[in-house]
């Protein structure tokens, strides 16, 4: 899941993505300041340091995922990636 973030994080030209499960813990991330956005994610969303945060909710693996990225974009081939990892 790393590879599939790095490769995202540099695709997109975000700051930072994260991958979070259900109950909050952060599974992946790629970029600068995961903690940082990781607290926004669990705050629904609030901005990080004056930057759009975008997040997307989605089953994945039988578990709730959000996926957050400090730059404020996401594509769905990142969805997809993800839901193959954790099947």
């Amino acid at each position: 899941m790393q590879l599939l973030l790095a490769t995202h994080h540099d695709r997109l030209r975000v700051r930072t993505l994260v991958i979070m499960n259900g109950d909050g813990r952060v599974l992946a991330s790629a970029g600068d300041a995961p903690e940082s956005v990781a607290a926004a994610m669990a705050n629904d969303g609030a901005e990080v340091s004056g930057t759009m945060l975008a997040t997307w909710r989605m089953q994945a693996g039988g578990d709730q995922i959000t996926i957050g990225s400090w730059g404020g974009k996401l594509s769905c081939e990142l969805g997809d990636g993800v839901r193959r990892i954790l099947g």
